[in-house]
């Protein structure tokens, strides 16, 4: 299961536990951002971080270049990292 917060795959690990499923040995879950939930690494979540701050950074520097140059804003793309964890079997 593929979730879009990692604190949603908090739900999907909590789920599980009230099903009796077992991650990863029943279902495999990754999450989406490495910082929505705290206990995401301990409990070994796989999970795609997320570069939070450029992106805050990136957000600001575009609109205040569209704002003082009244240019229309330009698509920007920025990498996520895999963090391999435990929660996907192999």
């Amino acid at each position: 299961i593929f979730a879009g917060r990692d604190h949603i795959a908090k739900l999907i690990f909590e789920c599980c536990e009230e099903l009796n499923l077992r991650v990863p040995e029943d279902i495999s879950v990754i999450g989406n951002d490495n910082v929505s939930w705290s206990d995401a690494s301990k409990l070994g979540l796989t999970s795609f971080e997320q570069p939070v701050l450029e992106t805050g950074k990136l957000a600001i520097n575009v609109l205040c270049d569209a704002i003082e140059n009244n240019t229309q804003v330009q698509s920007k793309y920025l990498l996520s990292k895999l963090i391999e964890r435990t929660s996907v079997s192999k």
